[in-house]
């Protein structure tokens, strides 16, 4: 979705005396996108022949790009008398993905209190599954859920008034910009089974099956009824079940090469906001020196707030995978320079395989590829689950009030005043999970197992606001940013930055940390190769904020300036990072049986960069 909006109002008093003059703009804006994306085999039996693959993909490429240009500009004559010029606007930008939004009074109501009263969550949702179905494929079998939605925003207001005359000339200008943007996106990619009944060792199990049930061994199998009769007996054990022409083996996914099953959202905003207010007033026949007083005040504000709510999960509940691991590939990196495009693979010469995620390259060098780097390259396994959680914020926000005017003995009134409140949050996890399930590979060459969430969720953000007077500069800014936290109002964060600790949000209970976990819960290995659990966070916040008040007051006497700033400024992540192999319920141990190496990681890596400046100054 793109849009573009634009208002212009411009106005000159000429040679009118005693003019007045105003000029007034308004932009109301708002884009929204709702919906899900589904691929999925259920309830089937799909089976491929000689190295055919089984690929299941969904992909949300939802954008919104949204312009927004606002302009005011008033003028008054050099000649004439007690002239006074007027300009205003107001941007209300609203852009929701993931989100039912109301009305633009209430939402821009929700902005100032950091609510969300009215508004409805109604998640992007990818998903991408394997359920309940029969899967064999000779080739490799892939299950993959992509969120790549994103909102690019830009607002840019500009309000200026300029008045002069003979004598007695005014100006005003004032300029408020109120943007919202949210995005609430999911990913899952799963292959999961369920089932009717369960049939233990003992032989106790339902009384009548009908056609489709589906029975659960103490095994951990899942046989499915096909027979059109039913039955009033079940047979005695899995061997018996097996040799049945009425039973089908449901859950037991097997590849000839490799079982991938991936969810990767990478949702996000980029958000540019700039607004410009200036009044200028002169009483000076264009002597460049105020004969009589000339009152001047620009005023601009800013509201931003952008919310992203992600997750991705890649999971496996009550399946028996197998995979041989026949490692298919497009180059070795011994191959020198090759053209290579998304998806294609690289074989090392230690028997490691890698994906490629980067653009397509028509003259790509393999032997300076660097295949530690995560964003340009993902490490295969014969049996992988991995969950990948990118959530994203980048803001740009640029703020300025500006006011000239007063007289050559000091009169007049002449203000510049500025505020800004910039608010980012984003709330995250990424989970692989194997539960209840059973891992083998078959391959000694290529044969191991992964399990794999990263959490590389970031804000990068900027703030810059300045008010400029010839009398009396006023400049606030607030800037809040969170990873980890719900959205909270104004006053509670304010409060927690003079503070220092999170104390009022905690009370509240509304932390809420980008969760990163790779888990075994009651499941088997067999791997020929490698078992890898591996769960790391990197939540960032990378913070910028100046705000600058200058007073620059000049007369032949009587000169006064004052200028005023504060800055509120707080950064707060909250993650953690979990890998680990469990049982529960039942009193059976787990059988893990590796023949390479066992390693399980867990890495909590967030961070915060911030730099925040202040700088007030008066001179006369």
């Amino acid at each position: 979705m793109s849009s573009t909006a634009e208002s212009t109002a411009i106005s000159d008093t000429g040679l009118i005396p005693f003019g007045f003059t105003v000029d007034l703009g308004g932009l109301l804006t708002t884009n929204q996108v709702l919906g899900n994306v589904s691929a999925y085999i259920q309830d089937s039996q799909v089976e491929t022949q000689i190295s055919g693959d089984i690929k299941v993909d969904a992909l949300d490429s939802s954008v919104i790009t949204a312009d927004n240009a606002l302009s005011a500009i008033t003028e008054t004559d050099i000649i004439s008398f007690s002239e006074t010029g007027i300009s205003g606007g107001i941007s209300v930008a609203l852009n929701a993905i993931g989100w039912n939004l109301p009305n633009a009074l209430l939402s821009s109501v929700n902005l100032l209190l950091g609510s969300n009263f009215g508004e409805v969550e109604q998640a992007q949702s990818v998903s991408a599954y394997i359920s309940n179905s029969r899967a064999d494929a000779a080739g490799d079998l892939l299950v993959s859920a992509v969120s790549l939605a994103q909102i690019v925003a830009t607002v840019d207001s500009k309000t200026i008034a300029s008045s002069s005359g003979v004598a007695g000339a005014r100006s005003g200008s004032g300029s408020a910009v109120f943007s919202g943007n949210k995005v609430s996106s999911r990913t899952r990619a799963y292959i999961n089974y369920d089932y009717d009944w369960t049939l233990d060792a003992a032989n106790t199990g339902p009384t009548q099956v009908q056609s489709g049930d589906k029975i659960l061994l103490d095994s951990g199998e899942i046989y499915q009824y096909l027979g059109s009769n039913t039955l009033n007996s079940l047979p005695v054990d899995a061997a018996a079940f097996a040799l049945g022409n009425d039973w089908l083996l449901l859950n037991a996914p097997h590849a000839g090469g490799l079982i991938d099953v991936m969810a990767d959202d990478a949702a996000g905003i980029h958000a540019e906001l700039s607004l410009i207010s200036t009044a200028n007033t002169a009483n000076d026949l264009g002597t460049g020196v105020n004969l009589s007083d000339s009152g001047a005040i620009g005023i601009g504000g800013i509201v931003v707030r952008n919310d992203v709510r992600g997750g991705a999960e890649a999971s496996v509940d009550h399946a028996d995978l197998s995979a041989v691991g026949n490692a298919n590939h497009q180059f070795t990196d011994s191959d020198g320079t090759v053209a290579i495009d998304v998806g294609d693979r690289v074989q090392t010469a230690g028997g490691l395989l890698y994906e490629y995620l980067g653009a397509q390259d028509n003259a790509f060098a393999l032997a300076d590829a660097d295949f530690s780097d995560s964003g340009m390259w993902r490490q295969l396994a014969a049996i992988a689950v991995s969950a990948f959680e990118d959530a994203n914020i980048t803001a740009i926000v640029e703020s300025t009030s500006e006011a000239s005017g007063g007289s050559f003995y000091g009169t007049g009134t002449v203000i510049a005043a500025n505020g800004t409140i910039a608010v980012n949050l984003i709330l995250s996890d990424a989970n692989a999970i194997v539960s209840d399930s059973s891992l083998t590979t078959l391959s000694s060459g290529f044969g191991d197992v992964s399990l794999l969430a990263e959490n590389r969720s970031v804000i990068d953000a900027t703030v810059h606001a300045a008010a400029n007077s010839g009398d009396t500069a006023v400049g606030v800014t607030l800037a809040f940013n969170t990873v980890g936290w719900e959205a909270q109002d104004v006053l509670t964060q304010t409060l927690d930055a003079i503070l220092g600790d999170p104390l009022a949000q905690s009370v509240f209970g509304l932390e809420q940390p980008a969760e990163v976990q790779a888990y075994l819960l009651n499941s088997d290995v067999d791997a020929a190769g490698d078992l890898k659990l591996y769960a790391q966070s990197e939540a960032l916040v990378n913070a910028t904020v100046s705000n600058n008040a200058d007073s620059a007051a000049s007369a032949f006497f009587g000169a006064s300036g004052k200028s005023i700033g504060f800055v509120f400024a707080s950064n707060k992540v909250s993650s953690f990072a979990k890998a680990y192999i469990e049982e529960q319920g039942n009193g059976v141990l787990a059988d893990i049986q590796v023949d390479g190496d066992l390693a399980i990681n867990a890495i909590d890596n967030a961070g915060i960069y911030a730099n925040s400046k202040i700088a007030i100054s008066s001179v006369t």
